[in-house]
């Protein structure tokens, strides 16, 4: 079964953010038969991110990760086929709890850990600034190695339409289940990919991410590409 991870980063019970992001997983799980997990502030404890960032990035520790539900969320979303990240435009930016949880998996910025996942981004604006929120969304999320799939911005001012615009989200995902869409990198993702093998090569041996890149044959590839498909054929 497939399985669908969605973090909703918004604390308003009354908020049109999760009442769409509600709508969207009620619509999926209504068309097909999928495994969801539906995260929010409200049913998972996640600290603000004070992580350490030599224990981090030099050395794989996250100690918050086993102090809340942090460990679990990371769980999931490595076990998940389709992630939807949802956040409410505020000053045109994410909110704070979508803030967070970004940074909570910050220590996967250079590891691709989300290669091979689809993502699929739902913002909602007041008026404006949802182009840069949807931008920032897409970069982190392309970033860790996530194919954008398709990104959903919902204006209250036309929310009319709002229906329309999931239920397309909705079609994109179900090409996905379907097997209509395989996974594809960028060239963003290819650039990303040549410039931190480049640098995590001249890594002291016991650097964390240089030692994750070894076991993981990264830098054997010539493409992220080409390593996503060798590694998960094996």
């Amino acid at each position: 079964m497939n399985k669908i991870f969605i973090y909703a980063g918004v604390r308003n019970h009354n908020s049109k953010t999760l009442e769409y992001t509600k709508r969207l997983s009620s619509i999926i799980s209504s068309r097909n038969n999928v495994d969801i997990s539906f995260r929010t502030p409200f049913n998972s404890e996640l600290e603000i991110s004070n992580y350490d960032s030599e224990e981090l990035f030099k050395k794989g520790i996250d100690r918050q990760s086993n102090a809340d539900d942090g460990g679990v969320i990371k769980k999931e979303l490595l076990e998940s086929d389709i992630i939807i990240i949802s956040s409410p435009v505020y000053l045109q930016n994410v909110s704070v709890d979508t803030k967070n949880f970004i940074e909570r998996i910050g220590g996967w910025s250079h590891l691709f850990r989300l290669a091979g996942k689809f993502v699929v981004t739902l913002d909602v604006a007041e008026s404006n600034g949802s182009d840069n929120v949807s931008e920032y969304l897409r970069d982190i999320f392309s970033y860790m190695g996530g194919q954008i799939l398709h990104q959903v911005s919902i204006t209250n001012s036309l929310k009319d339409i709002a229906e329309a615009q999931l239920m397309e989200a909705t079609y994109k995902i179900e090409d996905v289940l379907e097997g209509k869409i395989k996974y594809k990198t960028t060239d963003y993702q290819e650039r990303a990919y040549q410039t931190l093998k480049l640098i995590l090569e001249n890594y002291d041996s016991e650097h964390f991410e240089k030692m994750y890149w070894e076991k993981k044959r990264l830098f054997e590839a010539n493409s992220l590409e080409e390593w996503y498909y060798v590694e998960n054929i094996k």
